[in-house]
């Protein structure tokens, strides 16, 4: 359907210089006898930093980049930074190595080396006259945002990858502020993203 709308899932996972860091635990649960752990920078948490429609910026979790097929329709609304990569999924996983997708924290770093670097689009949104795929529908005044991450909501997650103890509330408070401005409450928005 989105295609029909100008808009592509690439199929890899993005990664970014600008990340979460994450710690990493030994498997012994008891730190009193095996109290290793190991801070890393986690590229498949993209961090997005504040920009015109992220004020507080956001943390996307193993996001698909999206590419534009249709400037009419569709425009970038989140990107990374212009250090960002991408890891192809490997469809066909009976004769390759490996899964999918590596999503190991202690591999990714070595295979974002020597990878080609480029701002990724991260979120897009619709705009305008759209029609239905499989019927004659259509809609003259359309807004839909395309975030490619499942986990963009999950309160786990986004406790995990917070700075500091407790909570990071950005993703939470960029969905509020996007179903606002969605809505036509362009006044509100300012108001809730602080700008007024």
């Amino acid at each position: 359907m989105l295609e029909n709308w100008g808009l592509r899932f690439s199929e890899s996972i993005a990664t970014d210089i600008s990340c979460a860091r994450i710690t990493m635990v030994s498997s012994n649960n008891n730190p009193a006898e095996n109290p290793y752990t190991q801070v890393l920078n986690y590229p498949m948490w993209i961090k997005v930093l504040s920009q015109e429609n992220a004020a507080q910026g956001a943390t996307l979790y193993w996001p698909t980049p999206l590419e534009i097929t249709d400037t009419k329709l569709s425009s970038a609304y989140l990107i990374s930074s212009p250090e960002a990569g991408e890891i192809k999924i490997k469809r066909n996983t009976y004769t390759e190595e490996g899964s999918l997708i590596d999503t190991n924290p202690f591999t990714i770093t070595r295979m974002n080396e020597g990878q080609e670097k480029g701002t990724k689009i991260l979120a897009a949104l619709i705009k305008g006259k759209i029609t239905g795929l499989y019927n004659l529908s259509s809609r003259e005044d359309a807004k839909i945002l395309v975030l490619p991450d499942q986990y963009f909501l999950n309160t786990p997650m986004n406790n995990y990858s917070a700075e500091q103890k407790g909570n990071d509330f950005a993703n939470f408070d960029f969905t509020v502020n996007q179903i606002l401005r969605l809505s036509g409450e362009e006044e509100l928005a300012d108001l809730q993203e602080h700008k007024k």
